[in-house]
C-alpha cells in the first residue's frame, strides 16, 4: 500500500486550517488537498504501470 508523503507547504497548510476552527474550512479546502494528492497519487501510479507495459 502507498501512503501519501505530504511536503512541507501541505503540512503548514493542513496546520493553518486545522487552527481556524472553522468545520467550512477544514471542509472545503480539505476536501480539495484530498483530491489532489488523491489524483497525483493515481497519475503517479498510472504513468509506472504504463512504462512496465
Amino acid at each position: 500500500m502507498v501512503w501519501a508523503i505530504l511536503g512541507a507547504q501541505q503540512s503548514k497548510a493542513m496546520r493553518e486550517i486545522l487552527g481556524s476552527g472553522s468545520e467550512r474550512i477544514i471542509a472545503v479546502v480539505g476536501g480539495t488537498m484530498l483530491d489532489e494528492t488523491l489524483r497525483n497519487t493515481l497519475e503517479d501510479s498510472f504513468f509506472r504501470i504504463a512504462g512496465k507495459a
